[in-house]
Formats: C-alpha cells, structure tokens, sequence
C-alpha cells in the first residue's frame, strides 16, 4: 500500500491494469471519514462512503460529523480542551443519489457571480482533472471596471493552447463558472504548515506579478 496525490489521468497511464486507486476524505481531528475507489467517469465532487462508526448531518449545507475514531481534543498550554460530540468541519456538502458524501467547498471561499453563488472548489476539481493542469486555485479579482470576476492560477508542466483550455472549460462548466482571466505559475504560495496560501493569491500582491496572465474576453 502507498499512497500519493493522483486524478483520473495518472490511473490511466499506471502500469498495472488490475490497480485500484483509492482515495481517503480525513481530518486531524476525525481521522478517516469516507473512502472512494478512483475511476475516470466518478464526479469530482465525490469523496466517497462513510467508514462505519461515522455519523453526519447538515446545518446550512456545513458539514458535521461524530466519529468513534475522533479525537478527544486540543491540548493547549497543559490544559485539555475537550470536542463537542459533533464536530464541524467547515466543509459544504451533500450526499447524493448513491449515498455518496460529497463537498462543495469550504465555508467563506463562495463567490457572487452575477447573482448565483459559485463554489471556486467545484470549478479547481473540472480543471485538475485536464492532464495539463497539475494545480490550480480560482479567486474572484476586483476590475478597474467596478465588477467582480473569476480568475484563475494554474501550474502546468506541458505545453497547451488557449484554445484547447477554453474548450474543455465550455464542456464541463457553465459559462458564469468559467475564469476569465488566467495565470500561469510554476509554483502556488504556501502557508507555513504546507497549506496553498488563498489569501496571498486572492490579494495579488508580488504572485500575481510574476506569472504570465492571459484573458479570453
């Protein structure tokens, strides 16, 4: 057994064909919570069937959950701080008609595109699942012109077209969920803890200038 980050397109280049690949959906605090065995046709937003002894429910569309693996709690300057019995897990999701569990997003990443909110988690799982696309981060930037709009940061190894991305972007997402500006970087900014630093990207600053950008509009 061993693991490493992987999409649908290293699946189909594994040099063994009887390979399953499986996917956890994990905590710090729940350890693991819901498995998924990869295929090329399963929805991206999909994280897969609860392990047993997992319980869950919603509470405008956040995620809780109650685990007899969770943990007790934090330890924090030689005080313990004890869990609630469920714990949020600032996921948004649903379960779908197979009863799988599935995430939308993280609480206070949705964006207001022209009146319909948009999950930019959503629009990253269609694009990272294009074999030229290795990562990628949506961000809504503020124009000149007064209005919000979708952009997006991709880190790519390979030569690809404009023209290839925006039709692949045309196939599988609505037109208010396609970016409208891109950027090209080697590379996405990091926290401290290994974490993709959101804030550093949404605000610009020295990133953005360092990367090739490009619209379609």
């Amino acid at each position: 057994l061993f693991t490493f980050k992987t999409n649908v397109h290293t699946i189909k280049q594994l040099k063994a064909p009887q390979t399953q690949v499986a996917s956890f959906y994990a905590t710090v605090e729940l350890s693991l919570i819901a498995l998924k065995m990869l295929q090329a046709d399963s929805p991206s937003s999909q994280v897969g069937e609860l392990f047993d002894g997992v319980d869950i429910r919603f509470e405008s569309e956040q995620l809780f959950i109650r685990s007899r693996q969770s943990c007790v709690g934090y330890l924090s300057q030689g005080k313990l701080h004890y869990f609630a019995d469920w714990i949020a897990t600032g996921d948004l999701g649903f379960v779908d008609e197979a009863g799988q569990l599935c995430l939308k997003g993280r609480m206070g990443r949705q964006f207001l595109v022209n009146g319909v909110i948009v999950y930019p988690e959503v629009i990253e799982n269609h694009l990272k699942q294009l074999a030229m696309i290795q990562q990628c981060v949506v961000f809504q930037a503020h124009t000149p012109s007064g209005y919000d709009e979708l952009c997006a940061v991709l880190v790519t190894d390979q030569p690809f077209s404009k023209k290839a991305l925006k039709q692949a972007c045309q196939k599988f997402l609505p037109k208010s969920q396609i970016p409208k500006r891109f950027f090209l970087a080697e590379s996405l900014p990091q926290t401290h803890s290994g974490k993709i630093d959101f804030l550093q990207i949404q605000e610009g600053s020295l990133f953005l200038k360092h990367c090739i950008a490009w619209s379609w509009l």
